[in-house]
């Protein structure tokens, strides 16, 4: 999104707050990322973020919101009320490119990150790595790295019997969705997750 007269932005996966007042989204020629208010009627914030900014994630609160970064395999977290950027986390870790080794969990190309219902997760689909990135919210800190399909890409959340939430998953090249429980046994602690079926896509 952008002023009249300015560049186009090309704004990819926005997102909405959950009282329907404030749209952010990630604009992918500009490298940034605007908050619209409804209200106003106007940009309220723009803000820099990593290489071809593509898709958005917001806390239920709208406290704050992430944006993922896909060249540069980053998340830039963005405060709603102060506007400003407070942190960007590198989803390569450790990673050594030239040896292939890591201690930390790892991701490249993120796409969809979305937060958890509860404000507790956010999950973090990378095609590159085939690789999903679970993160604590509440440290903004990648605790736990599972394994994805071919072109991993999309990520939702719905309620799981019991309490809690599952994530499920779609890879752009392969015919089945992963289900993940970020949270086993609903203590609040994603380092546990897990991958807790799989769904077949075909007929």
């Amino acid at each position: 999104m952008q002023p009249p007269g300015s560049l186009p932005t090309h704004p990819h996966a926005h997102w909405m707050s959950a009282d329907g007042k404030t749209m952010v989204t990630p604009n992918a020629f500009t490298a940034d990322s605007t908050m619209y208010d409804f209200a106003s009627n106007t940009i309220s914030s723009k803000l820099g973020t990593g290489a071809l900014p593509i898709a958005t994630g917001m806390m239920p609160d709208s406290s704050k919101y992430y944006v993922a970064n896909f060249l540069d395999s980053s998340i830039t977290v963005i405060d709603m009320n102060t506007k400003s950027v407070t942190k960007t986390i590198n989803l390569l870790g450790d990673y050594d490119p030239i040896s292939g080794n890591a201690t930390t969990p790892v991701g490249a190309l993120p796409i969809q990150t979305p937060v958890s219902p509860n404000g507790k997760f956010m999950i973090t689909a990378n095609t590159l790595t085939a690789s999903l990135l679970i993160t604590d919210t509440a440290t903004d800190t990648v605790v736990k790295q599972l394994k994805c399909d071919a072109g991993c890409h999309g990520v939702q959340f719905g309620a799981k019997s019991g309490g809690g939430y599952y994530a499920y998953v779609s890879s752009k090249f392969a015919n089945k969705m992963i289900v993940v429980d970020p949270d086993p046994d609903i203590d609040g602690n994603a380092s546990d997750a897990i991958i807790a079926g799989r769904i077949a896509l075909t007929a």
